[in-house]
């Protein structure tokens, strides 16, 4: 058998939850027209930065012998444009969605937490974000949001962690892993789990290694 050994160390050791969720934008709005007619521009297109009340698209009401000047379609939050989904021409209702706004200078990751857990979290607490997008690189956030009732299929509790986002590289959509800090202890003298043998009735051991 090949064994490796290590020296046992004294660390700072952190407990933590990895848990799996979406990200989505702290706030977004889906843009409807306030008349029907057809979409006659679109004012702004995805990327582009948008101000509360300012029009995103012209609709042009089609009742016939009567001129009326293009209905704007205002934005409702600060943000970015997000998507559009028509193309000039498309006939449009007041239930025909036109784009979507985002503002994501801080999105917010819903994941769901085991029950048996819930003594260890808080609002406030720490947690950390990661992406497949960026590998190695965590982005810190808090919880905000613990949902006062539990899911009594999956015995969790949904929970959202809120996170900065100021160079806007978490997009609504992303998945993600969280993760909570729920036990620490510092100075303590460790190994790695690797070494941890089971010994039967719930015990643990480890192998120390002498005269080689």
């Amino acid at each position: 058998f090949i064994v490796r050994t290590e020296k046992a160390a004294v660390r700072d050791i952190e407990e933590k939850l990895v848990l799996s969720g979406s990200i989505k934008a702290l706030e977004e709005a889906v843009l409807y027209p306030r008349v029907a007619g057809k979409l006659r521009k679109n004012l702004l297109f995805e990327g582009q930065a948008v101000a509360r009340d300012q029009a995103v698209a012209l609709i042009e009401r089609d009742e016939v012998g009567v001129n009326f000047e293009p209905a704007p379609v205002p934005s409702t939050i600060n943000g970015v444009v997000g998507r559009t989904y028509l193309d000039p021409g498309s006939s449009v209702t007041p239930q025909t969605p036109v784009a979507l706004v985002v503002n994501q200078s801080q999105v917010r990751i819903k994941v769901d937490l085991p029950e048996r857990y819930l003594g260890r979290v808080s609002v406030g607490q720490t947690g950390h974000v990661a992406v497949d997008a960026y590998p190695g690189r965590k982005f810190n956030g808090k919880i905000y949001k613990i949902s006062p009732v539990a899911d009594s299929a999956s015995r969790s509790v949904p929970i959202e962690v809120l996170a900065d986002n100021p160079d806007m590289r978490l997009k609504s959509g992303m998945f993600a892993q969280v993760e909570i800090v729920v036990g620490k202890r510092a100075n303590a003298l460790s190994v790695s789990a690797d070494a941890i043998q089971p010994a039967g009735d719930k015990a643990e051991v480890v192998f120390l290694a002498v005269s080689g």
